[in-house]
């Protein structure tokens, strides 16, 4: 996908961008030829936007401080990526996090609420922020990031997979709102991807059930048909076609990339 011309002159707001799956996704959209908006509540956006521009010197676009638990810090990205690129034609949002592993009962509130915050009103917050803009175009593509955890809940991830799944049934509403307006939403539900949230899943997991973090690790891998985790690139080469105009007829849909390890 990474030399398609197509995303000249896109304008795309990757929300997550420091790392994982949005770094990754980021980096695409910078070699087709986007101009690029990365946001994250993470400094080291910050560098590996510096690091694109030195790789890519037309590259278009900005890193920026957003914190998707702030309707003050989502607004004013979305503010500045219009006045300062004249448009949003693409949003990615990859911000998430995976909760602390605990059965219902010993969850803490507060560890219901954080992940709430961010997995759900998140990209809630993103979502009202950006549509009067894409309204306005009349075009745009947002994608959100779902995972097979929206499809099932699993044991000691409850607030994870409420978030998830709360999260799929977003994006279905968002999309009936925005298709009359020329603008597709959908989501892409990743399965088992290495990345750092991964891991440190499992490692919480294996602290949970008294086990090895290489007996959990094994275990969950075994269920994927293909034999490995996934990398964040399988993902943002997703996104990318989901966000192309090979797939401008898919609305609402929720694209599972997991290896096998789920299918429904």
């Amino acid at each position: 996908m990474s030399d398609t011309p197509q995303f000249e002159g896109k304008v795309v707001l990757v929300v997550g961008a420091a790392t994982g799956m949005g770094l990754a996704a980021a980096k695409l959209y910078a070699a087709a030829g986007a101009a690029v908006v990365m946001g994250d509540v993470n400094p080291v956006v910050h560098g590996e936007f510096q690091q694109l521009a030195a790789e890519y010197p037309r590259l278009r676009g900005f890193a920026a401080d957003l914190d998707v638990r702030s309707w003050e810090s989502v607004a004013e990205v979305v503010r500045r990526t219009v006045a300062e690129l004249g448009r949003i034609d693409i949003v990615a949002n990859f911000a998430g996090v995976i909760q602390v592993a605990a059965d219902v009962e010993s969850t803490p509130v507060e560890e219901w609420d954080r992940v709430q915050s961010i997995n759900l009103r998140g990209h809630f917050l993103v979502c009202k922020a950006v549509a009067p803009v894409l309204k306005a175009q009349r075009s745009g593509k947002v994608v959100l990031i779902t995972s097979i955890w929206a499809h099932e809940g699993f044991g000691l991830f409850a607030a994870y997979c409420a978030s998830k799944g709360g999260l799929k049934l977003l994006m279905q509403a968002f999309a009936k709102e925005m298709i009359p307006y020329g603008v597709q939403v959908n989501a892409i539900a990743p399965g088992i991807i290495n990345t750092g949230i991964h891991q440190q899943a499992l490692s919480d997991e294996a602290a949970a059930r008294g086990v090895s973090y290489e007996e959990v690790r094994d275990k969950e891998w075994a269920k994927i048909l293909a034999g490995h985790a996934g990398e964040p690139v399988d993902i943002a080469n997703a996104v990318l076609w989901l966000t192309s105009d090979a797939a401008s007829y898919v609305v609402g849909a929720t694209i599972d990339v997991n290896g096998g390890i789920l299918f429904r």
